[in-house]
């Protein structure tokens, strides 16, 4: 299996456990994250490869989250959006802050997921 691990912040248990489910064939460690205010705390842990969050989780919202992600640990890991929001302000400050794709969570496929995972890992 490949080195490092893809960190997966999502509330909903079941969403969680569906996207590492999708993510496992990439081959990286698939560790999901309940609650905004753990996200730090794994990625001190862990070699993140990618990391899939929701803009707009309980405790820290995922946007100040990938703004830290980006501002103060100064890491440059690609990041996917899921999220059901489909206003423009909203994916426009997702991309600002340094998300590298926004995914409406209703309007996917598993492998359009997949497919932005892939993509991004191997730029």
């Amino acid at each position: 299996s490949e080195e490092g691990s893809i960190i997966v912040v999502e509330q909903e248990p079941s969403l969680r456990e569906k996207y590492m489910d999708i993510l496992k064939p990439l081959g990286y460690r698939c560790v999901g994250v309940e609650h905004g205010n753990y996200v730090y705390a794994e990625l001190i842990k862990t070699k993140c490869k990618l990391m899939v969050i929701d803009p707009m989780l309980l405790g820290l919202d995922g946007i100040q989250i990938i703004k830290t992600i980006r501002e103060t640990f100064n890491l440059n890991f690609p990041i996917i959006a899921l999220s059901n929001l489909t206003s423009d302000k909203v994916i426009e400050e997702t991309y600002l802050v340094g998300a590298d794709d926004y995914l409406i969570k209703v309007d996917i496929e598993d492998e359009d997921l997949l497919n932005s995972a892939k993509d991004l890992l191997s730029d």
